[in-house]
């Protein structure tokens, strides 16, 4: 416990099935506050960067606004394709419910969805490519913007 590799564990237990999928429900870690129920912060994780990776259309399940903040970091979340209308739902239960519901015909009908993926293949990909910057610069963008918030903070003393 403490420790986990996500790379290994995608390669080990996820690739093989990733590599039948084109849709994933993608159910974030934080969705509520365990204890009083209230709506938690935008949390992103692995769960979504191995959608992304895997080259699938995401229904996000998340915090309101999720689907938001994912494309105002640069993220094409197929509002052409999924109905995203769940993203400004407040109640917690009934967010998921319509993510899934308003969605079902993304989860049952293959031939669509598959020639929906195969047109919207070059948008996949640019999601990839955008995941990929956004991990390779994280480290350089996270310093800069500390630094300038430390010196901002400083300069109002």
């Amino acid at each position: 416990l403490g420790h986990c590799n996500n790379a290994e564990n995608f390669d080990r237990f996820l690739r093989q099935l990733y590599t039948t999928t084109m849709v994933e429900v993608v159910n974030e870690t934080s969705i509520a506050d365990e204890e009083t129920g209230n709506t938690s912060p935008i949390f992103i994780t692995e769960k979504f960067a191995n959608s992304v990776h895997a080259l699938h259309i995401p229904i996000v399940c998340s915090s309101p606004g999720t689907v938001a903040y994912l494309e105002k970091l640069g993220f094409d979340m197929f509002r052409d394709i999924v109905n995203t209308e769940y993203d400004n739902e407040n109640n917690n239960t009934l967010r998921i419910h319509h993510a899934i519901k308003n969605n079902s015909w993304l989860l049952n009908d293959f031939a669509r969805v598959f020639e929906l993926w195969q047109t919207n293949y070059d948008r996949l990909v640019k999601n990839r490519s955008r995941l990929r910057y956004i991990i390779s610069n994280f480290t350089v963008d996270n310093l800069r913007f500390t630094k300038d918030l430390i010196n901002t903070l400083l300069s109002q003393r």
